[in-house]
């Protein structure tokens, strides 16, 4: 899960290189489960992983209204 998760952000930094797509700043994936890649700050990201149906939205939720308490957790 943590290399297909790199990978994600791997690609969405490559996105972000071109001026016509911009900086990705989440991205979703669903299957047989659910993973959330947020972007935090510059350098750091949050992954979230779970089974199909969890509560992956209420994880996202909770990590927007508090990204800057996450930030300084990772100082």
């Amino acid at each position: 899960m943590v290399e297909h998760a790199t990978q994600i952000i791997q690609a969405m930094e490559r996105l972000g290189q071109n001026k016509a797509v911009g900086r990705g700043l989440e991205f979703w994936t669903e299957g047989e489960g659910m993973l959330l890649v947020t972007r935090l700050s510059e350098d750091a990201s949050l992954i979230v992983s779970g089974k199909k149906g969890g509560r992956i939205a209420r994880w996202r939720h909770a990590v927007e209204c508090d990204v800057e308490m996450l930030n300084s957790l990772m100082r």
